[in-house]
């Protein structure tokens, strides 16, 4: 599965409202309800491991920038 970029969120999200708003109504039966609840699960954990990929990268410049610093004081 590939992890979706941020210009395609907003597509994402308009699927699961729709999505939802077909369980609210009750148009779709409970087993197309357990997948939604599947989509939503796998949606939250890429959505989690990119900001965490993010947050590692911003601190893999932070460390750079540090060790730059270490040496510009030796």
């Amino acid at each position: 599965m590939q992890t979706p970029k941020l210009d395609t969120l907003p597509e994402i999200r308009k699927e699961i409202e729709g999505l939802y708003f077909l369980v609210k109504s009750q148009v779709m039966i409970p087993m197309r309800a357990k997948e939604l609840v599947g989509i939503l699960k796998v949606l939250a954990s890429i959505m989690t491991t990119e900001k965490e990929l993010d947050i590692q990268a911003e601190l893999e410049v932070i460390r750079e920038q540090i060790k730059q610093m270490k040496g510009v004081g030796e």
